[in-house]
């Protein structure tokens, strides 16, 4: 046993990575549905709530469908329009200034 007192097989990691990212996931589904701050803090304390309900259970098939549950509530309730990080791919300032291409800079008329 790990000192965590759950088992450290492979598997087990894997299931703990699994949750991980559906409570990663769900928390920023969250963030795209709830647009006020204060509301957004206690939607995401009822999420941590529905997952530490469940943190100690020892049935690992159960532990299972739980996760292939929530994983299809993700999908089920997708965003249309996701909140994206402006500096991010598709963000409102991604490559808003980008550096110009050096091949544009040289002018073939003019001896450097």
């Amino acid at each position: 046993k790990s000192p965590g007192g759950g088992m450290s097989s492979p598997t087990m990691l894997a299931h703990r990575v699994r949750v991980q990212n559906l409570y990663r996931h769900a928390i920023k589904l969250t963030h795209n549905w709830c647009i006020d701050r204060d509301v957004l803090i206690v939607e995401a304390t009822k999420l941590r709530a529905q997952f530490d309900e469940h943190k100690k259970e020892n049935n690992f098939a159960l532990a299972q469908q739980l996760c292939a549950d929530g994983e299809a509530q993700l999908v089920k309730y997708q965003h249309p329009d996701p909140y994206i990080q402006p500096y991010m791919p598709g963000g409102t300032k991604w490559q808003r200034n980008t550096p110009v291409p050096t091949e544009l800079l040289e002018n073939p008329y003019i001896s450097h």
